[in-house]
């Protein structure tokens, strides 16, 4: 058997386990499945004679004929079970495992046989893949139960929980009563109840909104008779969710002996679609809308949640005739209705006052909401929040989407030629557009078409400015390495600094190809606010196969530029036309039941402005919560006079306090938005009130005012946030109108609430950005050296702040003494989490080479673990803890005491995982390199291959973590001066990584200069230039010509002319790389004297 054959035969056998499960439970399928996975590795399963299909014969292995004879000798031998008992395959497990055993051993010495011979080019012996690291001679593996549970998720699966999870998650509430009575009941639901709810809903993932058809039905349509068709059709679409207040006065319907010709109109048009209200056409429209919903036959689950709430009677005497009877009949008609509800037994309660009805309301709808979506007990994960934050923004872009056709074609067309294309590498494709043109809303909308058509490939959507996290480049990368891994269920290391990040992403995308392909959009690159962001060198210049890459950005960015001249496809959003403006605004007022009139509508489609779909957006949201039709062509008038969003914003500000100035405080309003402005990303409604000192009730009326003029998203699913909408202009529009003094102000108050003990993970983030923005930096050097704050900011989530804080403060301070003071006089109360912690701190300190506390801290995090017990996690735990030391160790030379610390992980991940995880292979690489760098080429050989063999097992031979065992080899045979394996290694590695990471990517580089200095040992000067001149073109180009990689590389080519004679060029060499090196790391460097010694 050759290697190849028996890697899958291995592979095959673990498998086993999942389908033995199916067959326990007596199914066919399962029984089928074995069958079939057994024969696949020439197992057959005969029944026995006289059994039935449910009893199992014997187990034979792979043999010449079915009588049994097998041509190796060595073969185990077939071995047998006792039937099961008729309906059961109890003895399945059992035989698979005692088989299992046998065919290891056998295998084994198959592997033992091949080793003895020279491998084909591309072939490993294989008893580097079970021989340990101790004693490769001597091993027998262990047999590790393989459960359904560790089987690495699929895309699918993936996509499906999370499509189950978002599953009839949106509440819209039908509103059902008289108009001119209730209006101060409606007033109350829409600006107040309501708006509460949806925070509540926002919380859960759910989305709740009102249908309040006030003017929601224009005089047009009510002298067409649609009046009724029009209620009863939103009331379907509502279902099963309907609210009804009931008065004194009954609503519209027929007078005897006055015919009303209209409503007899109406009903005409409405019953050709609902019949049945023929036998009320002397019923009022809102007792059709009461029967509709809840009296007629509807499901019980209808009529569970239709909520009644009748007024006293008491409450309209002395307001006028708006508030009583029509007549004694339409009076006696109403109490017939009322009494009709009470004897359904149907959800009523009474009140006085509207204030009253609103607390009733908003108490039932939180029932309501706790009882269909229940809170979940475990929280979500950063990437769940800041996934959601996403989400978010791209369902609100999506649900009124108009124009842009041209645009949507090219990105159709392109991205599916990507796709099914031969071609290698596909070009990203970038669209431009002037501010507020629809860029975002036409990726949120491309993303989801493309995502309900291309089931086979998954979708990641990055929206710039959608949160704090989302406008730095590493913490974007890294949220998309994150969902790449849970999408595919990538066991692989995340790495955690920032050139790392950046370094790393490119195969991350290439693995993703590798699969089932990504469709990667970020919108607004323009907007991230990292340094040298805009140069694009974090973005590689082409693609993966089967990885599409869609950015966005405005048509003059510098982005726009750099991204022309790598000649990205580009496709340019025109604006909105008359047509379009008006389709938008139907659209996005039909959604509340609301409609403009022509001549409105004609306000709109001769306003240049409103073809720019953000400033159009924003007016349709003013107009959808004001109520009072007969004044909607004024509040429009009002709002066509700003010439851009944020002076439109600004009259929105007016308005809101005007409104509040009524009853409340009106300036509450502008010091909310002025602290989210001040905050890092955002803040919830008790952190608001509490920094303004107010109670939540106080709080209330400002918030809901700030939330229904859409100033203000929803709160944040997870953590509850509260954050800008329309980041940009509404900040302007804030620091225009409100922050004349300046902002510090605002981020003393925040400073001040938040520090106070204990400080929960959004207080340690938040006074930490206060002092850093506000430049306190001794506040800041002592607060980020507090155990409690630092364990917060050192996880993955917050890393990327830590280190912006640290290297402020460490200009003035000794962080790394002052943080291990602290930490050593903490009392050590160990548990997994603060273990963990304690190793983020350490990796931490690590990327700042801090390298003594890392130690200590390090030492600390795994003595705490070895303390709390010896389970499977703990130990794994612990060997995380002996790389990170053994890591520690390596970048201080200190080599016997980083061998100790990777073979003991190496020792504790074979025992627990099995000789074959490929979990493994890491490990086997950290042991291998301390043993070349030991100068030890005899034990890091056969590391360095079994850790490749554990690759190509798990991954196949064209997976970038192959490449990157091919390049390790390659360098080791360099070491050992076989040239010939070395040239041949560092080739494959070339190919494989020029397949998935493109030509110009920095790995690519690397192996470049790898190759050319065995080309230097082996004298071939002219292939050895030309292949650094390469990578040094692919290091400036991405790096920009102050890199070390670039220092390196041109250091290796003064060598290279040194050998050929070359002077003059050897200096100009020499002293670039003693230029870069001297700007990098100053004049006293080592590294940098090194450098100069070549010169």
């Amino acid at each position: 058997m050759g290697n190849a054959e028996f890697g899958q035969t291995a592979r095959r056998i673990l498998e086993l386990k999942d389908v033995a499960t199916a067959a326990y439970s007596g199914s066919q399928n399962g029984s089928s499945a074995l069958r079939e996975l057994l024969a696949s590795i020439g197992i057959e399963l005969k029944q026995c004679d006289g059994g039935t299909d449910d009893e199992w014969g014997p187990l034979l292995p792979p043999c010449s004929d079915r009588n049994g004879s097998c041509e190796q000798q060595d073969a185990p031998e077939p071995f047998s079970a006792d039937p099961a008992p008729s309906g059961t395959h109890t003895g399945v497990a059992e035989m698979l495992l005692e088989y299992e055993q046998a065919a290891w051993e056998y295998h084994t010495k198959q592997a033992e046989l091949l080793s003895r011979f020279e491998p084909p080019k591309g072939r490993l012996p294989l008893d580097y893949l079970f021989a340990p690291a101790a004693n490769p001679n001597s091993y027998k593996p262990p047999i590790v139960p393989i459960d359904a549970d560790d089987l690495i998720p699929t895309y699918r699966l993936v996509k499906e929980r999370r499509r189950h999870n978002q599953t009839n998650r949106c509440i819209r509430i039908f509103i059902s009563s008289t108009f001119k009575d209730m209006s101060a009941e409606r007033e109350l639901l829409v600006k107040q109840v309501i708006p509460e709810l949806q925070q509540m809903a926002n919380e859960r993932g759910v989305t709740l909104s009102e249908v309040d058809l006030r003017w929601g039905i224009t005089s047009e349509e009510t002298n067409q008779g649609n009046t009724i068709k029009i209620c009863l059709s939103e009331i379907d679409r509502c279902r099963p969710y309907f609210l009804c207040l009931l008065g004194e006065r009954y609503g519209w319907h027929q007078t005897p002996g006055t015919p009303d010709l209209l409503l007899q109109k109406t009903f005409s048009r409405a019953s050709f679609e609902f019949p049945w209200i023929d036998k009320f056409r002397d019923a009022s429209v809102t007792e059709l809308e009461v029967r509709h919903a809840a009296l007629n036959n509807v499901p019980e689950s209808d009529r569970m949640h239709a909520l009644f709430y009748f007024r006293d009677q008491s409450y309209a005497a002395g307001r006028g005739t708006d508030f009583a009877a029509e007549s004694s009949a339409a009076a006696a008609r109403l109490g017939a209705l009322k009494a009709e509800i009470l004897q359904r037994q149907l959800h009523e309660k009474d009140y006085t006052t509207p204030l009253e009805a609103a607390t009733l309301i908003k108490a039932d709808l939180e029932a309501l909401l706790n009882k269909e979506f229940p809170t979940s007990a475990a929280p979500p994960t950063a990437l769940d929040s800041e996934r959601a934050v996403h989400e978010a923004l791209a369902d609100g872009r999506t649900r009124s989407f108009i124009g842009a056709d041209a645009a949507m074609q090219q990105l159709t067309l392109h991205t599916d030629c990507a796709f099914t294309s031969t071609a290698d590498h596909p070009l990203p494709l970038l669209v431009t557009g002037d501010a507020g043109t629809g860029k975002t809303s036409l990726l949120a909308n491309f993303a989801s078409q493309f995502a309900a058509t291309h089931e086979a490939q998954p979708v990641v959507a990055h929206f710039v400015g959608s949160s704090a996290a989302s406008l730095e480049v590493p913490r974007t990368l890294l949220r998309i390495i994150e969902e790449i891994a849970e999408l595919y269920g990538i066991q692989s290391e995340v790495p955690s600094g920032a050139a790392e990040i950046v370094t790393a992403f490119p195969r991350w995308l290439a693995d993703a190809g590798q699969r089932s392909g990504l469709l990667l959009l970020i919108d607004g690159i323009d907007q991230f606010t990292d340094h040298a962001s805009q140069e694009l060198a974090w973005l590689p210049p082409q693609m993966p196969p089967c990885v599409q890459l869609v950015v966005s950005c405005r048509i003059s960015s510098e982005c726009a530029a750099v991204a022309r001249a790598r000649d990205w496809k580009e496709v340019h959003v025109e604006p909105l036309t008359s047509e379009d403006v008006a389709k938008l605004a139907v659209s996005v007022l039909g959604q509340y039941r609301k409609r403009l009139t022509d001549a409105q509508l004609q306000l709109l489609t001769h306003t240049r402005c409103c073809t720019v779909p953000l400033y159009l957006n924003t007016i349709l949201n003013e107009l959808r919560v004001f109520g009072e039709f007969e004044k909607v062509t004024r509040v429009l008038e009002s709002c066509l006079r700003a010439d851009t969003v944020s002076a439109l914003l600004a009259l929105i500000l007016a308005r809101v306090e005007r409104d509040l100035g009524e009853t409340d405080d009106p300036l509450i309003a502008g010091r909310t938005l002025c602290l989210i402005c001040a905050s890092r990303r955002g803040l919830t409604e008790d952190e608001i009130a509490g920094a303004l000192g107010l109670s939540r009730a106080l709080f209330a009326p400002p918030l809901h005012a700030l939330l229904q003029a859409g100033l203000l998203l929803p709160p944040r699913a997870g953590d509850g946030l509260l954050c800008l909408a329309r980041d940009a202009e509404t900040r302007e529009a804030v620091r225009a109108r409100y922050l004349g003094d300046g902002i510090e102000q605002y981020r003393e108050a925040l400073a001040r609430y938040f520090h106070r003990a204990p400080m929960p993970e959004h207080a340690c983030e938040e006074v930490a950005y206060q002092y850093f923005a506000g430049h306190r930096i001794t506040e800041l050097a002592g607060l980020i050296t507090d155990p409690a704050v630092f364990s917060v900011l050192a996880s993955s989530q917050h890393r990327f702040d830590l280190l912006k804080y640290w290297k402020e403060a460490a200009v003035h301070e000794r962080l790394d003494r002052m943080l291990l003071e602290a930490i050593t006089k903490c009392p050590e109360k160990f548990t997994v989490t603060s273990c963990r912690k304690l190793l983020d701190g350490c990796r931490f300190l690590q990327d700042v080479a801090a390298y003594d506390a890392a130690e200590r801290v390090c030492e600390m995090a795994l003595g705490g673990v070895l303390n709390l017990g010896s389970s499977s996690e703990l130990r794994l735990l612990s060997a995380e803890c002996d790389d990170c030391l053994g890591n520690l160790f390596k970048l201080q030379g200190k080599f016997t005491e980083a061998l100790h610390s990777f073979e003991r992980a190496v020792a504790t991940r074979e025992v627990l995982l099995g000789p074959c995880s490929f979990v493994l292979a890491e490990s086997l690489n950290n042991v291998a390199n301390v043993y070349r760098k030991m100068g030890k080429y005899t034990e890091a050989e056969p590391r360095y291959l079994r850790a490749c063999t554990l690759r190509e097992m798990a991954h196949g031979k064209g997976h970038i973590s192959v490449a990157d065992s091919y390049d390790s080899i390659g360098s080791l045979y360099q070491d050992q001066c076989k040239n010939a394996l070395a040239e041949q290694f560092f080739s494959d590695a070339l190919a494989t990584r020029q397949s998935l990471l493109g030509t110009r990517h920095p790995d690519v580089a690397m192996t470049l200069t790898h190759m050319a200095s065995l080309y230097v040992d082996l004298s071939k000067y002219d292939t050895a230039e030309t292949l650094l001149n390469r990578a040094l073109e692919i290091y400036n180009t991405l790096f920009g010509a102050c890199h070390p990689d670039v220092a390196r590389t041109r250091n290796l080519l003064g060598g290279v002319c040194m050998e050929r004679g070359q002077y003059a060029a050897a200096e100009e060499h020499y002293h670039a790389a003693l230029a870069v090196r001297e700007r990098i790391l100053g004049p006293g460097h080592p590294v940098r004297i090194t450098s100069a010694c070549g010169t």
